[in-house]
């Protein structure tokens, strides 16, 4: 089945006609992008002082998820909104007599899609956050096996010795750097 091509000049004019015809669709756009640029400056853990290593340390762990949960929070309920958003845009598309005000980027939670886009949004959250432990888990894993043979490795270069002489480099050592910075 051939598809036509897409031809880009179009699509631009056909979203430029799209906005002129409805001049308060930024209106629906301003929450989400408020709590987008509002939870990259949201930084609770650069608050904690010293104080907090005197408590006990279930303590100190509950405040630490604590703040480091609340970024995350905030995050996904601006995820959620700017869904509604796209959702309202969409029905804009449809239905051109909608009348657009600031509230409708909140129209999702009372569409009957509610629920698929929260699980959908929560099971993305779940596999970001999944991959991303594993990706680190792995480096530490990679961490434990490369020190040690690093540190054999550097017991048997015998052109490289500390000394109070000027340090000698050969071939071998560029090699331990190579190999170090770019493995």
């Amino acid at each position: 089945m051939k598809y036509p091509k897409i031809n880009l000049k179009e699509v631009r004019e056909q979203a430029r006609q799209f906005q002129a015809e409805h001049p308060r669709l930024l209106l629906v756009f301003l929450l989400p992008s408020i709590l987008l640029i509002l939870s990259s400056f949201i930084r609770p853990l650069s608050l904690l002082d010293e104080g907090i290593l005197e408590q006990s340390f279930l303590s100190f762990l509950g405040t630490t998820i604590q703040s480091a949960l609340f970024p995350i929070a905030v995050g996904f309920t601006s995820s959620i909104i700017l869904a509604g958003a796209l959702f309202t845009t969409i029905n804009l598309y449809r239905i051109s007599e909608i009348e657009l005000s600031f509230k409708d980027s909140l129209s999702l939670l009372d569409n009957r899609f509610f629920t698929q886009t929260f699980l959908t949004l929560l099971l993305k959250r779940f596999y970001l956050f999944y991959g991303a432990s594993l990706i680190f888990f792995w480096s530490l894993f990679a961490l434990f096996i490369a020190v040690p043979w690093l540190v054999n490795l550097w017991n048997f270069i015998p052109n490289f010795h500390l000394s109070t002489s000027p340090i000698q480099i050969s071939n071998t050592s560029y090699l331990l750097f190579a190999l170090y910075f770019f493995w």
